[in-house]
């Protein structure tokens, strides 16, 4: 049992266990870590006040799809309020106990802010590189095309120069 309770009490995912109606029948220190509340803050709660509005109805829908098929777990994404009013952002597993939902369900979650935080800056970065990319080959496109009829209007300016000296200087031609 010590070795059990170490592992849980020092895992850095959220382990908690959840009544169908939301409630916190059991949370792992992690919550503490993770989200800023200590442990008299979070009994007696209800995990579904914790959520983002936005994200409440689809986590409320994933508890009340109890009982769960045998082996089967529901993986979901959601906001959940750390102590200091912003958002966070967990990436949570949930599967039953056991055949019996009355006895809660065990949900894992990991806080994931900081890697979607990451993989959109990335996004935007490699959006913005693309759009280089882009400007580069009309860049190159506009000078080819420059340096082409630079070359045709030498042509021109050529045999102008040669046809100006077949001219006098009183031909009205000349002008």
């Amino acid at each position: 049992e010590r070795h059990f309770r170490a592992l849980i009490e020092h895992a850095y995912d959220i382990v908690v266990v959840l009544a169908p109606d939301g409630s916190f029948l059991y949370h792992s220190p992690a919550v503490g870590r993770v989200l800023g509340y200590g442990p008299e803050e979070i009994d007696g709660t209800n995990a579904l006040d914790l959520i983002h509005p936005d994200d409440r109805e689809r986590a409320a829908s994933v508890l009340s799809t109890s009982p769960l098929p045998t082996g089967t777990d529901a993986m979901f994404h959601f906001r959940l309020r750390h102590k200091d009013g912003t958002w966070r952002v967990l990436e949570a597993l949930g599967r039953e106990i056991d055949s019996n939902p009355n006895n809660g369900i065990v949900v894992n979650a990991r806080d994931v802010t900081e890697r979607l935080r990451a993989e959109e800056t990335l996004r935007a970065t490699e959006t913005r590189l693309r759009q280089v990319h882009k400007m580069e080959a009309v860049g190159r496109l506009a000078g080819g095309i420059a340096h082409d009829f630079n070359n045709v209007l030498q042509a021109i300016y050529g045999y102008a120069d040669l046809l100006l000296d077949e001219f006098e200087k009183a031909d009205p031609r000349r002008r």
